[in-house]
C-alpha cells in the first residue's frame, strides 16, 4: 500500500495531510493543522500521524523560491533551455547562486525552473529520512489534477495565503504559466498558516479587499484580462487557500474578477473519511489543496 503526506510548513502554522492509495482507491487517513510545536515529529504524534516509513513532501511557499519558465521550440535542447532559465534565475538572486539548489520540469512544451535556498531546503526537512521539496504552484496543480479537476479547459488556479499568492494557468490539462509572490499583510500572518478558525471570521474587510486585489492583479498578469491580449483566457478563476475561510472573501472577488471565480475543495470525494478525522478541518478542504498535491507526489517516489 502506498501512502504519502504533504505538509505545509511557515514559522507560524502547519498543515499535514496522509493519503493511502490501497489497490487504485486513494483515502485520507491523517489530517492535522495548528501552531507549530518542538518539532514535526512531535506535531505529528500528538495529531495521531505516524511518520515513520512514509515519504514526505513539502512545498516551497511564495517568498521562498525564483521560478522561471519557457516554450520549448523543436530546435532547442533541454541542456540550453536550462541554460537560459538558471541565467534568467540568476539575474534575480542577490546573494551567492552557490547558495541555491535549482530544479528543472518539463510538462508538456514548457520547461520550468525553480531556485531555492539551500538552508531553508534543510531545515525545512529537519531530520526527516525520507523526504522531497515542491513548490507550492506545482503542488497546487498537482492537488487539482489528483482530484480529477482538469479536464480540456483553460483555467487559472490561485491560492491565496498569508505567506503570499500562487498562480497557475492550466491550458488542455497542461501548465502554461506560473507566478508566486510574498505578501505583507500583518492581520493575517498568525491567523491563516494554523488555520484559526475564530481568528479568520474576524479578519476585517479591508483586508480581505487588499488580498482580492493581489489576486486580480495575478490575473491580469497571466491571462488576457490583462493588457497582453495573447495570454491564455481561462474559462474558470478557481481559487484555493485559507483566505476562502476568512469572511467573505469569495464574493469579494467575485465582484471584482471578470472570470466568474469557483472554489476548489480536494476532500469532497473523502469527505465522510475526512470528518471522522477532524470535523471543524474536514469544513475547510480547500486550504489543503497544496497539501493533498505534495502527499500524492510523496506516494510516487
Amino acid at each position: 500500500m502506498a501512502q504519502g503526506i504533504g505538509i505545509r510548513y511557515s514559522t507560524h502554522g502547519i498543515r499535514m495531510l496522509k493519503v493511502e492509495n490501497n489497490g487504485g482507491d486513494l483515502a485520507i487517513t491523517g489530517i492535522a493543522a495548528g501552531k507549530p510545536g518542538e518539532s514535526l515529529e512531535s506535531f505529528a504524534t500528538e495529531h495521531g500521524i505516524e511518520l515513520e516509513g512514509t515519504m514526505t513532501a513539502f512545498s516551497l511557499g511564495p517568498g521562498d523560491f525564483l521560478c522561471a519558465s519557457i516554450k520549448q521550440e523543436d530546435e532547442t535542447d533541454d541542456s540550453q533551455l536550462e541554460e537560459l532559465l538558471r541565467w534568467d534565475i540568476q539575474q534575480k538572486i542577490l546573494s551567492d547562486p552557490g547558495e541555491f539548489n535549482f530544479d528543472f520540469i518539463t510538462i508538456g512544451d514548457m520547461k520550468f525552473s525553480f531556485a531555492g535556498q539551500k538552508k531553508l531546503i534543510r531545515k525545512m526537512a529537519g531530520s526527516l529520512a525520507n523526504t522531497l521539496v515542491d513548490v507550492e504552484p506545482i503542488a497546487l496543480f498537482n492537488g487539482y489534477e489528483g482530484s480529477e479537476g482538469i479536464e480540456n479547459t483553460s483555467v487559472m488556479l490561485v491560492s491565496v495565503e498569508a505567506e503570499g499568492i500562487s498562480s497557475i494557468v492550466i491550458e488542455n490539462g497542461l501548465p502554461v504559466s506560473i507566478e508566486s509572490f510574498a505578501l505583507n499583510e500583518d492581520a493575517i500572518d498568525e491567523v491563516f498558516p494554523a488555520l484559526d478558525h475564530d481568528a479568520m471570521s474576524r479578519v476585517d474587510n479591508a483586508t480581505l479587499e487588499r488580498l482580492a486585489d493581489d489576486v486580480l492583479e495575478s490575473v491580469n498578469r497571466l491571462t488576457s484580462a490583462g493588457e497582453n491580449k495573447e495570454n491564455p483566457t481561462p474559462e474558470h478563476l478557481v481559487l484555493t487557500g485559507a483566505a476562502l475561510y476568512a469572511g467573505d472573501f469569495k464574493d469579494i472577488v467575485e465582484n471584482k474578477a471578470t472570470i466568474a471565480p469557483v472554489v476548489f475543495n480536494p476532500f469532497v470525494p473523502y469527505m465522510q473519511d475526512v470528518k471522522e478525522l477532524h470535523q471543524e478541518l474536514a469544513e475547510m478542504g480547500s486550504a489543503f489543496t497544496t497539501c493533498f498535491g505534495l502527499a500524492l507526489r510523496a506516494m510516487e517516489v
